[in-house]
């Protein structure tokens, strides 16, 4: 299996498959408030890892290698780490781990536009034209579509999160400016999607 990288920094492993906190630190930017030796003290680590030896019956405790190469944690614990580090560093760490069992990691975002552009396909050359500063009226006519239709693909298109109402009110003028504003009144705010429904 290929090597984990984390914001482009390898994670190196001991002859067990445990990954280097010290390479971990790196990757999260280094600072003296996330050493690993400030993490393993925290008292929800030490439950974690309390709850890792009951189940696991063995001794899950941070290692220390004979080649004294730094600490060495099991998976479970690199996503503490990551976790305690930040938000955002635990989203690197976890994708990180999806791209080495994957082999790729698409983005949400990515997915998202996908899902809407197979079922959507005239919407991608509506955003570029849009996006372009190009008159409704004049897309519609390259597109061979009515004015109405381009208006309410931007409407949608915005609605579901592909096209900013700002970057929109931007380029355009007139009346789509004034109607892309107004689109954009709680745009960007978290919705709440029925349970087990999915975006992308």
């Amino acid at each position: 299996m290929d090597a984990l990288k984390v914001v482009d920094t390898e994670i190196r492993q001991d002859p067990e498959g445990r990954y280097s906190l010290s390479d971990l630190h790196r990757a999260a930017g280094g600072q003296k408030k996330h050493t690993p030796s400030r993490w393993h003290k925290n008292s929800q680590t030490n439950a974690l890892i309390g709850e890792l030896e009951k189940e696991n019956k063995t001794l899950i405790r941070v290692y220390y290698t004979a080649q004294k190469r730094g600490a060495f944690v099991v998976k479970e614990l690199v996503y503490s780490y990551a976790m305690w580090v930040s938000p955002a560093f635990n989203l690197r760490v976890i994708r990180a781990f999806d791209a080495l069992v994957n082999g790729e990691f698409v983005l949400p975002s990515i997915q998202h536009e996908n899902y809407w552009f197979a079922r959507r396909p005239h919407w991608p050359p509506i955003r570029l034209r849009v996006l372009a500063g190009e008159a409704y009226r004049t897309i519609a006519e390259v597109l061979k579509i009515s004015r109405h239709s381009v208006a309410r693909a931007v409407k949608s298109m915005i609605r579901v999160g592909l096209l900013s109402p700002m970057r929109v009110a931007l380029a355009q003028k007139g009346p789509a400016k004034r109607a892309a504003l107004r689109y954009g009144q709680g745009w960007g705010q978290q919705q709440l999607l029925p349970f087990g429904v999915q975006t992308g």
